[in-house]
């Protein structure tokens, strides 16, 4: 094919390819952009076309300009959603936390009044216990925790640490949105089971501690649970928001206060969902090790908690939360 009409064939393709070019470099939205990455292909393949073809250096030229414009934007497109991940978590969530610390304070006292209490009762009457969770709990408890257990907090049924993290992901994934999706519930839903979980954790933390095993039981949940529980009190919260949202509308209607509510509780969630991910691998990788001494593990533990504390006290000072 001659230059001529190859650039017949293909100059309207390279004028749009241009276009889409233009915006996204000018931050446009643009229904067409889904293509961009066959386009860009295309026009590579053409420039190298040109290039074997020995065609006019102006339209290798213009081919290779469009080619390299293509490579920055496709390939800078991940940059900048690490980006905007990277704002949310250093900037807008913190931010957010902050802003509906009454939720969050809430949340908190909802499970750390019933979760306190709870091992209060049963370290004075350890037959309470057995009233929350069945002999059989109990028991399970009761290996995960022994002193000689190969592994703390571990499943008989599991083999490796890469199935515990799994495992605890969908567990504690499970307890958050639970918490979360009660809030449609006009938050009692939310109310229900922040209550039930601070109960029973409380009462498996106070029927081990009953026993005897306070060592290895609070060594392991030191290490992770300044992740795992702000994720599920962060959880509680964005549903006791959507249930305010339910409750009291204000000036909206009942469908754009929940509209609204929803938004903001969802952004609490993908935090605390982020918090319960590291949470789990903390738990599977580092928790669970008996040959790492419990004085190291309070160490590390108490480390966290204090930056845990001093992220959401500090991080994203300055900034209004962004608009999602």
């Amino acid at each position: 094919m001659k230059q001529n009409q190859f650039e017949t064939t293909f100059t309207d393709q390279w004028q749009s390819f241009e276009q889409m070019l233009e915006s996204l470099e000018n931050r446009k939205q643009n229904s067409m952009l889904q293509e961009f990455p066959v386009q860009y292909r295309i026009i590579c393949q053409h420039l190298s076309l040109a290039r074997k073809r020995r065609y006019g250096q102006q339209l290798i030229d213009y081919l290779g300009s469009l080619s390299q414009r293509g490579h920055q934007q496709l390939y800078s497109t991940d940059n900048r959603a690490l980006d905007h991940i990277a704002a949310y978590l250093l900037r807008d969530f913190p931010a957010l936390v902050r802003k509906e610390w009454r939720f969050v304070t809430l949340s908190s006292l909802l499970f750390f009044i019933p979760f306190i209490a709870m091992i209060f009762v049963i370290l004075q009457y350890p037959h309470v216990a057995y009233m929350i969770v069945t002999p059989e709990q109990a028991a399970e408890y009761e290996a995960m925790y022994n002193p000689a257990a190969e592994r703390f907090g571990k499943d008989s049924d599991i083999d490796s640490e890469v199935m515990m993290w799994g495992l605890y992901i969908m567990n504690n994934v499970g307890i958050s949105f639970r918490c979360f999706a009660g809030g449609i519930l006009a938050g009692v839903g939310s109310i229900f089971f922040m209550l039930f979980n601070g109960i029973f954790i409380g009462a498996v933390a106070g029927h081990i501690t009953a026993v005897g095993y306070i060592e290895p039981f609070w060594s392991f949940v030191i290490g992770h649970g300044s992740l795992e529980i702000t994720g599920i009190l962060l959880s509680g919260a964005a549903g006791l928001r959507l249930g305010h949202g339910i409750i009291s509308p204000g000036n909206h209607t009942r469908m754009e206060s929940l509209k609204n509510s929803a938004k903001d509780g969802l952004r609490l969630l993908y935090g605390a969902s982020f918090m319960i991910f590291l949470a789990s691998f903390i738990e599977a990788f580092w928790s669970s090790q008996t040959q790492v001494p419990a004085s190291t593990k309070y160490t590390v533990g108490a480390l966290l908690w204090l930056l845990v504390f001093l992220y959401f006290i500090f991080a994203g000072r300055g900034y209004g939360t962004r608009q999602a």
